[in-house]
């Protein structure tokens, strides 16, 4: 579960950054993007499956490492 964890860890920062990149490029030319909402919703997505993902291990009883 800790591999899970980690690689859902990885699509949160690549999702996060390819829509805040899609969005800054979308703000600079001066044109809405449909596409940059879906992607901005697959990162919040991706979020709130790290949280649950890190709750469940939680429960399970592991702990953070300290470093």
């Amino acid at each position: 579960m800790e591999t899970a964890h980690l690689l859902i860890g990885i699509a949160v920062l690549a999702s996060n950054l390819i829509a805040g990149v899609w969005g800054a490029v979308a703000w600079l030319r001066a044109r809405p993007s449909v596409a940059f909402w879906y992607l901005l919703r697959v990162a919040q997505a991706t979020v709130v499956i790290q949280v649950l993902a890190g709750a469940i291990l939680l429960l399970l009883g592991d702990e953070a490492p300290d470093g």
